[in-house]
């Protein structure tokens, strides 16, 4: 049997709070993490409870599962304002004022990249 691939999920969380992680068993994470029973304990997920499995998307062949998540934290951060994402090496609920000055200018170019392949 050959091993599970890696996807990468996001959860929906209360008020429009977002989490991104990496699972074999996303359907299996999401119920850790809305029970609490993560481990380690991830307080995003305890301060936002989980609402819903909202994408799923398998990493891309020869693509680091670190890195397939640190892309779409960096999407979502572009779409939905750095104070409502977490996830990967962006997990911690309070981010260093450098770490969030960082994150955001990193958003706002992928945010220009997104608006340019929508106008191609």
């Amino acid at each position: 049997m050959p091993p599970a691939q890696n996807l990468v999920y996001v959860l929906e969380l209360d008020d429009g709070y977002l989490w991104v992680g990496a699972s074999t068993n996303p359907v299996r994470a999401m119920r850790v993490h809305a029970l609490g029973t993560v481990e380690p304990p991830c307080e995003w997920t305890t301060l936002h409870p989980p609402r819903r499995l909202r994408v799923c998307r398998p990493v891309a062949p020869g693509q680091v599962a670190d890195e397939a998540v640190g892309e779409t934290v960096l999407d979502l951060m572009a779409r939905n304002g750095v104070s409502k994402v977490r996830g990967g090496a962006h997990a911690a609920v309070a981010l260093p004022a450098d770490t969030r000055s960082e994150l955001r200018q990193r958003a706002s170019a992928r945010r220009a990249l997104l608006v340019a392949e929508l106008r191609e």
